[in-house]
């Protein structure tokens, strides 16, 4: 059976097209081009989301840290004032025994002069 030249023609024009349509397949539609704009808007939502989270994590554990700091410089602080009170308090009890035995004789504990 011999072929036609039209009929070859109409041939390699079905021939070129099938491979055309393989190889560019045919845009997306309305709801896929939708779908895929949505999906790629979620995916820049959860990695806000996620670095968010991150942050929020960061930032309360620099809170924690400056709450964990105050407390040690509050408690070095009390320590100190309390050694001081005590060192004040134990030099006010022998000078006011030494003002004591002065006023009772003993001279030895006097303040020169």
């Amino acid at each position: 059976m011999a072929r036609t030249p039209m009929s070859l023609i109409c041939a390699v024009c079905v021939a070129f097209a099938s491979t055309m349509a393989q190889a560019n397949p045919s845009p997306p539609s309305a709801q896929e081009q939708r779908d895929q704009l949505n999906r790629a808007q979620a995916e820049a939502a959860q990695h806000q989301l996620d670095e968010n989270a991150a942050n929020r994590r960061a930032y309360d554990a620099a809170v924690q840290a400056r709450r964990d700091a105050i407390a040690r410089d509050q408690a070095a602080y009390e320590a100190e004032k309390a050694r001081l009170t005590r060192e004040h308090d134990e030099a006010m009890a022998r000078w006011q025994a030494d003002v004591a035995a002065c006023k009772a004789g003993h001279t030895e504990h006097c303040a020169p002069k």
